[in-house]
Order: structure tokens, then C-alpha cells, then sequence
């Protein structure tokens, strides 16, 4: 009899130190410390950057571990292209201003929420050497690789409808940016609202 209860204990102490090992893990995953918020903002500001800004990214890609936002952003930033070419429209000196508003981490990947003021200058057929500023709010998504923070979903909340209707970024299209998360099986209520469901 001793010897069973011995069994049983030792068995319930077997689990509850592997459900505390892997709760603690699970938490470890969630906490942010200085040096990844540091690696995150740089990966974030190179991606805007590059390829995911208001007057159009030039498809670099570095940052990016999702061929679905590759796509995405191959749309985009072709639209923007042609919208620009066809009026004559140059920009150039442009210059980017980051206000980071929340970064958290939820099961391996990491939302990032931020404003970012952009100042340029542009040339029209009737004027040059003008000064502009936008300012878009983000929501950009990343998941670590070989030691390396990605890229894998990114939203900008300030662009409206009827720019994307006239970039013929229907629904399906847009998915294309969403969809790795789906792979990933990361659909929960933290994602609920990328991915335009409703638990």
C-alpha cells in the first residue's frame, strides 16, 4: 500500500512539475525585455521604411518572413507606383518619426502598435520643392526566427476604403496578409480583429 502511494505521489509530482515548467515557459515567451524592444523598433522601422510607408515601400523584403505579405505589399506598392507616375508626382527626402504607443508578445508573436509621422518633399507639374506630412497609425506583427525578429503582418489603420478599392485590394487579396497567421494556428481573440472574424 505504501509503496503505490509512493507511485501515485511521485506521478502527481511529475505533472505538476511539468505543468509548472511549461506555464513557465508559456510566460516567458510573453515578457519583453529593453534588448528585444530594441531589435523589434529597429526590424519595425526598416520594414516602414523600406517597404510599408505612405507614398509606397520599394519592395526590399528584408525584414519580411511571410511570402502572403509579400505579395500584399507587391500590390500596394505597384499602385502606388503607377498612382505616382501618372500624375507626375515625385517624391523625395523622406524622413520618418516613430511613436511607439504598445508592444506585447501573445504565444510567440509580437504586436507592435505605433504612429509614424512621415515628412517629404514632392515635385507636381505645377510646383516643385513643396513640403508635406502624413501621419498613419500601425499595427505591425512579428515572430522570431533563428534567433532573428520578422516580419510576418502589418496593417496601417489610416488608409480608407476607397484607396483600396482604386489599388484593387479586394478582400481575398488582403487575406494574403493575414493568412500566416491562420497557418500558425494563432487565431484567438488577441488576432480576432486582423483577421476580420468574430470568436
Amino acid at each position: 500500500m505504501k509503496k503505490v502511494f509512493m507511485s501515485v505521489s511521485l506521478a502527481f509530482l511529475m505533472i505538476l512539475s511539468s505543468f509548472v515548467a511549461s506555464k513557465t515557459t508559456a510566460e516567458s515567451s510573453n515578457i519583453m525585455t529593453r534588448s528585444n524592444e530594441k531589435e523589434i523598433k529597429k526590424v519595425v522601422e526598416r520594414f516602414i521604411s523600406e517597404d510599408y510607408n505612405f507614398n509606397g515601400g520599394q519592395n526590399v523584403f528584408s525584414t519580411v518572413n511571410n511570402e502572403n505579405l509579400k505579395q500584399f505589399l507587391t500590390l500596394r506598392n505597384k499602385f502606388k507606383k503607377e498612382s505616382n507616375k501618372k500624375d507626375s508626382y515625385k517624391v523625395y527626402n523622406k524622413t520618418f518619426k516613430y511613436d511607439y504607443k504598445k508592444i506585447e508578445s501573445k504565444r510567440g508573436i509580437v504586436k507592435v502598435s505605433l504612429d509614424v509621422i512621415e515628412k517629404f518633399m514632392y515635385d507636381i507639374p505645377s510646383a516643385t520643392g513643396q513640403e508635406a506630412m502624413t501621419k498613419d497609425n500601425y499595427e505591425i506583427y512579428l515572430e522570431k526566427k533563428d534567433n532573428t525578429y520578422y516580419v510576418v503582418s502589418a496593417n496601417d489603420l489610416s488608409e480608407n476604403d476607397s484607396e483600396d478599392e482604386e489599388t484593387n485590394l479586394n478582400n481575398e487579396e488582403k487575406e494574403l496578409n493575414y493568412y500566416y497567421l491562420l497557418q500558425q494556428n494563432l487565431y484567438s481573440p488577441f488576432l480576432a480583429h486582423l483577421l476580420r472574424l468574430h470568436l
